[in-house]
């Protein structure tokens, strides 16, 4: 398991270089992953999603099964064009900040650290 995210990161770091040469995103947490893979690569790599988010270091990672070889690949798109608000501790674009009224503006893992 731990090939293949590691295989898919070093698949979607040259789509993050271009993304930032392309001032589309600023640092690789201003990002999300799309990830279009063959059934059998998708299975393992939605099974560790929040693995492969943190090897890629991105916001969040999606994974789409693929049904032509032709159309796997890796698309980056911009976090807040998600509309996902941006941890004030952790800097993740995240679905959950602003959830929790003890801490408006933090998304729900680093409440649960703090808590």
């Amino acid at each position: 398991v731990w090939a293949t995210l590691f295989s898919l990161r070093e698949r979607a770091l040259p789509e993050l270089e271009k993304a930032r040469q392309a001032k589309q995103i600023g640092k690789s947490l201003d990002a999300v992953l799309h990830f279009d893979l063959l059934p059998a690569e998708s299975s393992a790599a939605q099974a560790h999603q929040e693995e492969l988010r943190e090897l890629a270091n991105v916001s969040g990672v999606f994974i789409h099964v693929a049904e032509d070889p032709a159309t796997v690949g890796v698309r980056v798109q911009m976090a807040s064009e998600l509309g996902w608000p941006k941890c004030e501790r952790c800097w993740h674009y995240e679905a959950d900040v602003g959830q929790h009224a003890s801490h408006p503006s933090l998304c729900g893992r680093c409440v649960a650290v703090l808590s």
